[in-house]
């Protein structure tokens, strides 16, 4: 069976240590896993250092990364995503996939026959959250215990971290402007995967600025107001 790595959750929490022990091994331990195959890096959303940190991680492990603009695919629009997932498995051994909808990467998954990376979608950030949480246990030593705290609108950034802190073990403190919480039941779903204790509260002065709504998955990464 074909695993993918959709969201932070795909990885059981033994799967993610044994992950960044990996991660913080040398280079040259890994050998070249990759050799003589392709990698398709799909940007439907462009990013400077995503692109970068993914083509020269598949350079390092030995494989050939291909760069490809989402316009040049045209998901829906040129082909459906699903004839998209089929042909590109055919020529690559993983596709990593930066997209606005998580439904992408999911309908991408269904279709191909080979592992997909989620590198980016509106509701998961897996890949930056373990490399925090890999930063955090360089600095830090083991997380469990220890508190992560997450102050900002509870979105894909917030939600990936969240998770695997909780899957370390570690306390989890989330601070969020009213109205950009975490939806109903994800402090439960946090809790069952393992985190000492979760906290969430939300407060905001008059003396703050007013919060504006943010749109991780179209524009400028940081916020847009709501009429905008």
């Amino acid at each position: 069976m074909t695993r993918h790595f959709l969201s932070t959750t795909d990885l059981s929490s033994d799967e993610q240590a044994q992950v960044l022990d990996r991660a913080r091994a040398s280079i040259a331990s890994l050998g070249e896993p990759l050799a003589g195959k392709g990698v398709a890096l799909i940007f439907e959303k462009p990013s400077n250092r995503t692109r970068h940190s993914m083509e020269m991680a598949v350079v390092q492990l030995g494989g050939h990364p291909v760069y490809t603009k989402g316009e040049e695919i045209g998901f829906d629009v040129r082909e459906p995503i699903e004839d998209i997932g089929a042909v590109m498995s055919g020529y690559h051994a993983v596709l990593g996939a930066r997209v606005f909808s998580h439904s992408t990467v999911e309908r991408l998954a269904k279709a191909s026959s080979v592992p997909v990376v989620n590198m980016l979608s509106d509701t998961q950030h897996p890949l930056q959250a373990l490399a925090d949480v890999l930063t955090m246990v360089e600095e830090f030593g083991s997380l469990e215990g220890k508190t992560v705290s997450y102050v900002g609108d509870y979105n894909n950034v917030a939600r990936s971290l969240a998770e695997a802190s909780a899957m370390c073990g570690a306390h989890v403190r989330i601070g969020c402007p009213t109205g950009y919480h975490p939806v109903s039941g994800e402090l439960d779903h946090l809790r069952s995967l393992g985190a000492a204790s979760v906290v969430y509260t939300s407060r905001w002065t008059r003396q703050s600025r007013e919060p504006t709504r943010c749109t991780p998955t179209r524009g400028p990464r940081w916020a847009r107001k709501a009429n905008q």
